[in-house]
């Protein structure tokens, strides 16, 4: 799972040039406008639907993973 969003953030950020690391403004808001902008929310929106379908088949329910969830967090 973690390996496809990378991949697609890293074909993202080669599309419009912006591979350099630790730059100030990594992905400015003009480059987000148009197809780019659609692409990058799907792409948070599949992350999102990925992460949900995890806990759905691990068997627990909502509030069983988000507690599990807060303790990693603070871990």
């Amino acid at each position: 799972m973690a390996w496809v969003e990378a991949a697609s953030v890293f074909y993202i950020r080669a599309l419009v040039d912006r591979i350099e690391p630790y730059q100030a403004d990594p992905l400015p808001l003009e480059t987000m406008s148009g197809a780019l902008g659609n692409v990058e929310l799907w792409r948070e929106t599949a992350t999102l639907v990925m992460i949900n379908e995890f806990r759905r088949l691990s068997g627990l329910t909502p509030a069983q993973y988000e507690r599990r969830s807060r303790r990693l967090a603070i871990s």
